[in-house]
């Protein structure tokens, strides 16, 4: 019986042996499909680095910045108009005037910059939340074709998104303001080459010369 006992114990140690080594086997079978599950997944999120951050950023001044300038353009025209009507146009309210208008032009390229980093950077943002979720399906599945899978067609959509601002609505306004009308009454004159006020005359079209009269000879018939 004690034989038999010993026998019993060996044969005890022995299964909990091969169980716990068929669990090792196992966990090292997991770990490396995970561990080629997420190579996978790095390979189909690495384009998405710093540059292609930067080309969206990008991609998106070159929809809205021309259309800052085009609005900047128009309005140093209608500046202009608005100052000759008003016999301002190399006046000190000119030069107060252009230093305004380049300094809105300034703030609103800016403010372009601004929106077009927090738009990649939301983009950044949704391509790692998406790199998560794919992670997370990796975890649960342990598939790594399927993760590979999975993560082609979140970058595939990721790469469909591109940026889209639109356009913009009106930028700037020129108004005959009360600047402009004092200005009429006390009018300093203001050197043409003072930067803002060049590049507002600059911007104006040549003027117009008003063609010749003819002088009426009386009919003396």
């Amino acid at each position: 019986m004690c034989l038999g006992g010993g026998n019993a114990g060996k044969d005890a140690a022995a299964q909990a042996q091969r169980e716990a080594d068929d669990s090792r086997v196992r966990e090292e079978q997991r770990q490396a499909r995970i561990k080629e599950g997420r190579g996978n997944i790095d390979t189909q999120f690495k384009g998405f680095d710093d540059n292609y951050y930067n080309k969206y950023k990008d991609t998106y001044l070159e929809t809205t910045m021309p259309q800052v300038e085009e609005q900047a353009t128009d309005a140093r025209k209608e500046l202009i108009y608005s100052l000759e009507r008003a016999g301002l146009r190399n006046s000190s309210v000119a030069g107060e005037q252009a230093s305004d208008l380049e300094q809105k032009v300034a703030e609103q390229k800016g403010a372009q910059v601004s929106k077009a980093n927090s738009a990649a950077q939301d983009l950044r943002n949704t391509v790692g939340e998406s790199r998560s979720a794919a992670e997370r399906d990796l975890m649960l599945t342990e598939d790594p074709t399927r993760a590979a899978n999975d993560a082609l067609a979140r970058t595939d959509t990721l790469k469909a998104d591109k940026p889209a601002p639109g356009l913009l609505g009106p930028l700037f306004e020129i108004l005959e303001n009360q600047r402009i009308t004092e200005g009429r009454a006390a009018i300093t004159l203001m050197p043409s080459g003072s930067a803002p006020l060049a590049k507002l005359l600059a911007s104006a079209p040549p003027p117009v010369e008003a063609p010749a009269t003819r002088a009426l000879v009386p009919d003396v018939r």
